[in-house]
């Protein structure tokens, strides 16, 4: 523990208490490694796959996802939707989060407000539990 640690922990005021609650959810949020060309399922709350897209962009709260090489166009989802996305990491590990459709278009689709869905296995989101 720094000297800094010490002394900004006994003069916290409510504004340094909100900035270290709003650090500590970013790491919760944290995402996995992705890769870019790593395909990602698009799905319905009931488990109906909407699309398959490409992460392009990602930080702990937001997704972009573009559509495939040869793919013509993404179905234009309703703005709020709630989603379930399916894929993997980088180091192939199964990775499942909700999210919800902040813009959509034939061509790109943003997710934000994602949170993970831990212990949701593929087989579990296919039977619909």
């Amino acid at each position: 523990m720094s000297l800094w640690d010490i002394f900004r922990g006994r003069f916290k005021g409510p504004e340094t208490e909100a900035e270290d609650q709003a650090s500590a959810g970013q790491e919760r949020l944290r995402l996995p490694d992705l890769h870019r060309g790593t395909p990602i399922e698009v799905m319905t709350e009931d488990g109906t796959v909407l699309f398959t897209g490409r992460p392009t962009a990602f930080d702990a709260t937001q997704l972009l996802l573009e559509r495939l090489p040869g793919a013509l166009s993404l179905p234009i989802l309703e703005e709020g939707l709630s989603i379930r996305l399916r894929g993997f990491s980088r180091a192939m590990e199964p990775l499942n989060f909700r999210g919800r459709v902040e813009r959509s278009s034939a061509a790109a689709c943003k997710v934000n407000g994602l949170s993970i869905c831990p212990g949701r296995t593929a087989e579990a989101v296919d039977a619909g539990l």
